[in-house]
């Protein structure tokens, strides 16, 4: 369930990265081209646009064989919605913010589930450890109880003899 969960979600984030090439690049309109030029006066005052933050959390989820970024990308995502409310990418960052947000939820999860299959790991060696010392001393105990049967059947054994001695003397003296 966990594996088809994950699968789900990659299948997810997978659908919000093609959509997010199926678009058309650049700035569309000459309202947010304004808005761009308002950002940039000033060398350290320019504001990535929202191409570029959409663009750069992506990349953070598809880390190149390295293990993704969830909240680095998340963080990202909701500031590109709060900088760039009307911005075409801001509904597939919505989405890949909730995406990521049910990632952690279910990753949080798969954690407890881990810890808890750990701890019963853990309690059933236990139980297996106590099954086999009770094992162990129950074989001893037979074994002593057995010993104990035969050397008691030999004292019987001898009793039998002396009497069937102890009569044929007695026969013996009549």
């Amino acid at each position: 369930m966990i594996m088809h969960s994950k699968r789900l979600i990659y299948l997810t984030v997978l659908t919000f990265i093609l959509l997010g090439c199926a678009t058309t690049g650049g700035i569309s309109n000459n309202a947010d081209q304004k808005d761009v030029t308002k950002h940039s006066n000033g060398f350290f005052s320019i504001k990535p646009s929202d191409k570029e933050i959409f663009t750069k959390a992506l990349s953070l989820l598809s880390n190149d064989g390295k293990e993704p970024q969830y909240n680095e990308a998340k963080t990202r995502l909701e500031n590109l919605v709060q900088m760039y409310p009307k911005s075409k990418w801001a509904g597939a960052a919505k989405a890949l913010i909730v995406s990521l947000n049910r990632i952690s939820e279910l990753e949080r999860r798969l954690d407890q589930s881990e810890q808890k299959q750990s701890k019963h790991a853990q309690d059933f060696a236990a139980l297996q450890e106590k099954s086999r010392q009770a094992e162990e001393k129950h074989t001893t105990e037979i074994s002593r109880l057995q010993k104990e049967n035969e050397e008691l059947a030999k004292g019987l054994q001898q009793l039998k003899n002396l009497e069937i001695q102890l009569e044929k003397r007695n026969k013996r003296r009549r």
